[in-house]
Parts: structure tokens; sequence; C-alpha cells
């Protein structure tokens, strides 16, 4: 819950959204950018949400992030994949005051610059 403080006053207590479960793509995905180039971000509805924040980076700190979204409505978001690296992203929802609930747990993907074979690397 959420409690907002005008001058000496509290307000009432306020409920906030439910993290959201990421779904796509998975823990520790690797892509290669020989085969793709884009790269679907995706993730549950949160009941009650009215929108999604959505953030992006390549530190797990979310400092300098590539992706800073605050208002998005959709479920999914679709990424250029441009450079080889780690990258981290999480979603955090967005209630009808526009009370922002607790970001997701952080999910890692990998970008690499050449297709691996299944046999090594």
């Amino acid at each position: 819950q959420q409690v907002v403080q005008t001058g000496s006053r509290l307000g009432s207590p306020s409920a906030l959204p439910d993290e959201p479960a990421l779904v796509e793509p998975g823990e520790g995905a690797q892509f290669s950018l020989v085969d793709l180039d884009r790269l679907e971000l995706s993730w549950r509805p949160v009941s009650g949400a009215q929108s999604y924040a959505l953030q992006g980076s390549r530190s797990t700190a979310f400092v300098d992030n590539i992706i800073d979204v605050e208002n998005r409505t959709k479920l999914k978001a679709t990424l250029g994949l441009r450079a080889e690296g780690s990258y981290v992203w999480r979603v955090a929802a967005r209630g009808r005051e526009g009370i922002r609930g607790p970001w997701s747990a952080p999910r890692s993907f990998r970008v690499v610059g050449a297709r691996r074979s299944a046999e090594g690397p």
C-alpha cells in the first residue's frame, strides 16, 4: 500500500498494483544478430493495471537505460537488435491513479554477433 502526505496530513492508503510476471524471452536467452534483428519482450497482465512502465538496460542497476517508457498500454514491446552484449529488462504496473507498483524481477538476455553451432562454439 501507499500513503501520500499533503502538508501535515496523511491520505488514505491506496493499494499498489501487483508485480507483473515476465513471459518472453526466458531468463538467459541468447539471440544472434545473424538470425534476428528484432526481439519481442512480453509480460502477463496485472489486474487493475491501466498501463505499464518498462525499462531495459545493460546494467542490473538500471542506470543509463536504453529503454525507459512510463505509460505503455500493450503487454509487449518490440526491440530492434543492433549491438552485441548482455541486457536486462523489467516491468512495473500502474494503477488507476497512476501509482506504480513494484518492479518485476529483472530478466536478462544476450545478443551475439554470430550464429552458434549446436555442436560447440
